[in-house]
């Protein structure tokens, strides 16, 4: 496999990516995203652009992505979902009270969902009503919002004992 990577990489990167087409979206534990494409016969590899989820003030309130499933995207939205929190540099797994809500080709926030609880993990089904399901290791239940206008639809309790990672179709 031939490849181009043309950014050089001096934080650290959580390995859980998402993916919309032929690019696969990373973030690192400041809050960077770095976006790698893969061509269709997967004879190529390339950098694409790499976006900071915070601004300059947001940083210095120390702003960044946490949990154990950080990110979710939604390829009909043109949307990345983040869980965010505010934390020092080893918070990375940390839960957030916050999933901000990007538009991927203009690199720019565009919502901010609260969550009801603290939230581990992020899963966006792909459908065109699609929904945003949050849940956390210590919690046993599942929050279901609106992902398009991030409205609170409903908690499911119960869900079992030790949830960590969602998988969707």
């Amino acid at each position: 496999m031939a490849s181009r990577l043309a950014w050089s990489i001096s934080e650290t990167i959580a390995e859980k990516a998402v993916r919309r087409g032929d690019s696969w979206y990373f973030v690192s534990y400041d809050g960077t995203i770095y976006s790698v494409i893969i061509c269709r016969d997967g004879a190529d590899l390339t950098a694409g652009p790499h976006w900071s989820l915070t601004s300059d003030s947001e940083r210095a309130q120390q702003w960044r992505p946490g949990g154990l499933q950080q990110l979710a995207v939604h390829a009909g939205l043109n949307r990345l979902y983040a869980i965010m929190h505010r934390g020092g540099p080893e918070t990375h797994k940390d839960p957030g009270r916050e999933v901000w809500v990007y538009d991927l080709d203009r690199h720019a926030r565009v919502q901010k969902i609260p969550m009801q609880h603290d939230s581990g993990s992020i899963l966006v089904s792909r459908d065109a009503k699609p929904l945003l399901f949050s849940i956390f290791i210590e919690s046993n239940i599942l929050d279901v919002y609106d992902a398009a206008s991030g409205r609170h639809l409903r908690t499911v309790p119960d869900i079992g004992t030790t949830p960590t990672i969602m998988v969707g179709p």
